[in-house]
C-alpha cells in the first residue's frame, strides 16, 4: 500500500514537472502600414528573445535595447527588380537567397555603404505588389537573427 502512494506521488510529480516545461512565452509586436503600392502590409516581431518593433514615418525598426538593428522600408515593384538586378554584379556579394517561413522571397547580401559593411535583404512579400528593403549596420549574424524574428506579410 505505501509504495502505491510513492509511486502515485512520483508520477503526480512528473506529470506536473512535464506540465511546467513545456509551457513557453512567445510574445509579439507588430504594426500594420498602408503603402504606397496600395497595399496594407502587417509587420510581425517575435519579442521573446528582447526584441522591440517600433514605427516612424512608414518605416519599421528593430532594436534589441537601445542598439538598432533593423530598418525597413517599402517599395515599388520597380525598385525591387533594380535591387535585384544589383545580385550578379560586384555591388553585393549574396549570403542567402531563399524563402521565408511565410513564404516571401527574399535575398541577403553584404554590401559596403558610407556608412560601413551593410547586411541587408530584399523581400518581395507574397501576393502582392510590395517589396521590402531591410537594412542592418550590425554583424552578419545579429541581422540575419533578427531577419528571421520578422513576418512580413498581405493584410
Amino acid at each position: 500500500m505505501n509504495s502505491k502512494k510513492t509511486i502515485s506521488a512520483v508520477l503526480l510529480a512528473l506529470l506536473f514537472a512535464l506540465m511546467l516545461t513545456s509551457c513557453t512565452t512567445h510574445s509579439t509586436m507588430s504594426f500594420t502600414f498602408n503603402v504606397e503600392t496600395g497595399d496594407c502590409i502587417k509587420v510581425d516581431l517575435d519579442t521573446s528573445n528582447g526584441l522591440t518593433l517600433s514605427q516612424e514615418n512608414g518605416e519599421f525598426h528593430v532594436k534589441n535595447g537601445d542598439q538598432k538593428i533593423l530598418d525597413g522600408i517599402f517599395t515599388t515593384k520597380e525598385n525591387y527588380d533594380s535591387y535585384m538586378g544589383l545580385k550578379d554584379t560586384d555591388a553585393m556579394n549574396v549570403i542567402e537567397e531563399g524563402k521565408t517561413g511565410n513564404n516571401n522571397d527574399y535575398l541577403f547580401y553584404e554590401c559596403e555603404s558610407d556608412l560601413g559593411t551593410e547586411y541587408d535583404f530584399i523581400v518581395w512579400v507574397e501576393g502582392s505588389n510590395t517589396g521590402v528593403l531591410v537594412g542592418s549596420l550590425t554583424d552578419q549574424e545579429t541581422a540575419k537573427n533578427a531577419f528571421d524574428s520578422l513576418t512580413i506579410s498581405l493584410e
